[in-house]
């Protein structure tokens, strides 16, 4: 199945199906997000799916050991331990007798964002968002003429930085969405950058 286009889709399609044998459902609006109590009387299991790759905990070993021993029984799994990154996310755990917290960041991903539009070297002060700040965004005229194909490119390279940006405010930055939604008004016409 590896290298079809639907080939995701397929191994996500096959997941649920053997997390349903087992008795896992997903959330009713979040379909790549299962929780159940697989032991009558003790805590649930949490589980996010991605086409094949999953994460799960529970605050129960017990929960866990058997949720392992079931799934294992139905397919071949590997259990690579505690999930440290995931989809761009980096995992840091912390559990106790009766808690079980995870810290998420996209500190690496925000880096390389960075860096890829150029901003490394810029200071700047330590603000939430140029729109909470009271700056305007507002689009820019273009006074000089730029050739369609260089329009199209500019197109392409802004439209990429959004997704990066919706990417880190549904990850784990919830702040960024305000100014997104704002800057995601003009991905139909960005002007170049002024020299």
């Amino acid at each position: 199945m590896y290298g079809l286009k639907r080939s995701p889709h397929h191994w996500y399609e096959k997941a649920v199906q053997l997390l349903k044998q087992i008795g896992i459902h997903q959330c009713p609006n979040t379909p790549y997000i299962f929780k159940e109590k697989i032991i009558k009387g003790k805590e649930p299991i949490y589980l996010g799916l991605h086409v094949g790759d999953f994460v799960y905990f529970s605050t129960n070993r017990e929960v866990e050991a058997k949720f392992e021993k079931e799934i294992g029984s139905l397919t071949n799994v590997d259990f690579m331990g505690q999930v440290s990154h995931f989809l761009g996310i980096k995992y840091q755990w912390r559990k106790t007798d009766n808690s079980t917290k995870a810290h998420m960041s996209q500190e690496t991903f925000s880096d390389s964002l960075i860096n890829q539009c150029g901003l490394s070297d810029i200071s700047m002060k330590i603000n939430m968002t140029p729109y909470r700040s009271g700056f305007p965004v507002d689009s820019v005229r273009l006074t000089i003429n730029i050739s369609k194909q260089k329009q199209q490119e500019l197109e392409t390279q802004y439209r990429s930085m959004m997704r990066s940006l919706l990417w880190l405010y549904q990850g784990t930055c919830p702040d960024l969405a305000t100014i997104t939604n704002v800057l995601a008004k003009y991905q139909s016409y960005p002007t170049p950058p002024p020299h």
